[in-house]
């Protein structure tokens, strides 16, 4: 052997030191650890689709379909239990706490009384369900009888989400919605009336007819009504629906939808909420667990039913089921049927796309009143072990330029300008692969039609 590769290599030598490596990290250096730490299990929110609609309005997007029949209800509730015990049979899902469900649609309130609480005493007997689990449902002021609240709340529905849109009835009756706006508020004075004290409001901005002025009117009756949620929704004019085909010079102008958003958000938070989200707001207090669980605190989410998505197992894909097919329901209750889970799309999620989805949705987590907001960059650091200055350096360079954010040692968060367009913020997180895919398709948020 040549002497000089020995004399080379020499120094790296301490043979008082030398020992074999057959664990890493080195276990002199390892924190203590206990034995919850090891045995625990990252909890998990659930999400469960109801497509039944009273009526199909014209802005919306997501899989839906009118006024399925009781019958045909409770066939789709007994998929959704199939496919809940496919998962229970299959993975460690029965293991793992479940800190939230959420009942989206569609319109879970056309369920009926005895549905309502079927499905829910299914999740009982079938699932962990954490201490206080937060259990919300999406709703409209006219399926909010009496019967269904009842049901609701003695199943265990904790948090009501009132799809209103707008107080105005020149606005909702030309979008055909199937309420006026005092019927809107005396909906949510019956919730208020069956003991829901955790209450949103869904607001949408940009819909024709709205102008500055009864927009006003919209917020003085969210003064009164004082939810401890209020949701604003920017419209998303999506060319499949029946209003993403009207003329443009039908809407708003893009600078008066931005002034509704600046006027609500400068009203909301002078009455006392704090911004949760750029579109989001609560009363001091009132967390929406399940969005934080999910945006702030990267927890996972299985989701239930036909076009629901999960985020689970380390793969992140939907169900069958997209707008304007349908027949989607059928083809969901078929997969059940057939032994099979009803997956559409999806992919395994890389190093890398963890570390998007990450970015994209903490930084929806700003608020302008919200210091612990935003991508909260130590917990970064600790989930991916590396600062999110490497990995995002020119996205942060360009979003500070534009000056859409702000950085500080610990986060980094929106600003005003940033908060007015924080999705186009939050997808130029988005990764390479990502961004080249959409480019592709010729859509830059990925979204039209699911």
């Amino acid at each position: 052997m040549d002497k000089r590769v020995i004399d080379r290599v020499a120094k790296f030598r301490d043979v008082g030191e030398y020992s074999f490596i057959v664990e890493y990290p080195p276990p002199l250096v390892r924190p203590a650890l206990t034995e919850m730490d090891v045995l625990h299990r990252p909890g998990v929110e659930l999400y469960i689709h109801i497509p039944d609609c009273p009526y199909i309005c014209d802005f919306c997007s997501f899989y839906k379909v009118k006024q399925m029949s009781d019958e045909m209800r409770d066939k789709y509730l007994s998929a959704v239990e199939k496919e809940l015990d496919f998962y229970l049979a299959k993975t460690d899902l029965k293991s793992r706490k479940v800190a939230s469900v959420f009942f989206g649609g569609g319109t879970p309130t056309r369920l009926t009384p005895a549905q309502f609480s079927g499905i829910l005493g299914v999740l009982r007997d079938k699932l962990n369900l954490a201490d206080g689990v937060e259990i919300t449902a999406e709703s409209t002021p006219d399926t909010l009888t009496d019967g269904i609240l009842a049901a609701m709340r003695e199943a265990g529905v904790n948090r009501l989400s009132i799809g209103v849109q707008d107080f105005n009835d020149e606005v909702l009756e030309a979008r055909k919605r199937g309420h006026t706006g005092m019927q809107a508020v005396e909906a949510f004075e019956r919730a208020r009336s069956h003991g829901f004290d955790s209450i949103n409001i869904d607001l949408m901005y940009r819909l024709p007819l709205q102008t500055l002025a009864n927009w006003e009117k919209n917020l003085e009756i969210i003064g009164r009504l004082r939810p401890e949620y209020v949701t604003l929704y920017h419209l998303r004019k999506e060319k499949r629906t029946l209003l993403g085909k009207q003329d443009e010079s039908k809407f708003p102008t893009k600078e008066e939808a931005m002034e509704m958003y600046l006027r609500s958000l400068e009203f909301l938070v002078g009455a006392g909420y704090a911004q949760i989200a750029p579109n989001q707001f609560a009363k001091p207090g009132k967390t929406f667990v399940q969005q934080e669980r999910k945006w702030h605190e990267d927890s996972e989410l299985l989701g239930l039913g036909v076009s629901s998505y999960s985020w689970f197992n380390g793969r992140s894909y939907r169900n069958i089921g997209r707008f304007g097919t349908p027949h989607g329901v059928n083809e969901y209750i078929e997969a059940i049927e057939a032994g099979k889970l009803p997956i559409e799309s999806g992919e395994k999620i890389t190093p890398l796309e963890h570390m998007c989805h990450f970015a994209v949705f903490g930084i929806k987590t700003s608020g302008v009143n919200r210091p612990d907001g935003g991508i909260d960059k130590q917990l970064f650091l600790q989930k991916f072990g590396v600062p999110i200055e490497m990995v995002f350096s020119e996205v942060l360079e360009k979003l500070k330029k534009e000056e859409l954010v702000t950085e500080t040692a610990a986060r980094i968060q929106l600003t005003i300008g940033g908060l007015i367009v924080a999705e186009e913020v939050a997808t130029m997180f988005y990764s390479k692969s990502v961004q080249e895919r959409l480019e592709q398709v010729g859509n830059k948020f990925g979204r039209e039609g699911l």
